[in-house]
């Protein structure tokens, strides 16, 4: 028999809210505004570690308007309208994250920062956004019980969708397109370290952007 703290059903039905002192649309900037932002600044992160939730699509959506950004292959990144920085210590050192969340403060995707990943551009980023890094509790021990959790999330369609990428901004002469891609590059560290997170969110490989 397996004992939980909590209970399995409200952790199941409870979306991921990480409450922090990030940076939020409704009080400093519009979302269009913040993501704009943000969009020049992740293509200059390098490779990193890309965590989202699988997100309705909007049949019939307009395309946005002249001089707009575009993220059609991220609508997790469309979404967004907060951002909060996480940073914690686990068996494998630090590990550093963003998580973008929606106008309803839930978290829609993470980002990880990865060994490969520029920690310069990762600094500025933060600095730019005005994001201090809410540090949280050392990793805790995983049990039977989180596995079973993961395993249950993963069946229901809630787990994460991991993908190992970079950004691109595409000009277009309308538009601009906020666009990923598998790198063409990864140290084995950032493997391992890419794997190692997956596994520990209970997420699912996006195979197109898995690197072997």
């Amino acid at each position: 028999m397996i004992d939980c703290d909590d209970s399995l059903a409200g952790v199941l039905a409870e979306p991921d809210l990480e409450p922090s002192a990030g940076v939020d649309a409704h009080v400093t900037r519009s979302t269009g505004s913040l993501q704009q932002r943000l969009a020049d600044l992740l293509c200059q992160l390098g490779p990193v570690l890309w965590l989202e939730r699988p997100l309705p699509r909007a049949g019939g959506t307009p395309l946005p308007g002249p001089g707009a950004l575009y993220a059609p292959d991220l609508p997790a990144f469309g979404a967004c309208a907060r951002l909060d920085a996480h940073v914690t210590m686990t068996t494998a050192g630090p590990r550093e994250w963003l998580c973008l969340c929606d106008a309803q403060a839930r978290c829609v995707a993470r980002l990880f920062l990865l060994p490969d990943s520029d920690c310069l551009a990762w600094d500025q980023m933060l600095d730019a956004c005005g994001l201090v890094p809410v540090h949280g509790a050392a990793e805790r021990r995983r049990n039977a019980c989180d596995a079973l959790l993961r395993s249950l999330r993963a069946r229901g369609n809630l787990a994460w969708r991991a993908r190992v990428l970079r950004f691109r901004m595409r000009h277009r002469s309308w538009r601009r397109e906020l666009t990923a891609e598998a790198p063409l590059r990864l140290s084995l560290l950032g493997h391992e370290l890419a794997s190692h997170i997956t596994r520990d969110e209970g997420a699912e490989w996006v195979s197109a952007f898995r690197l072997e």
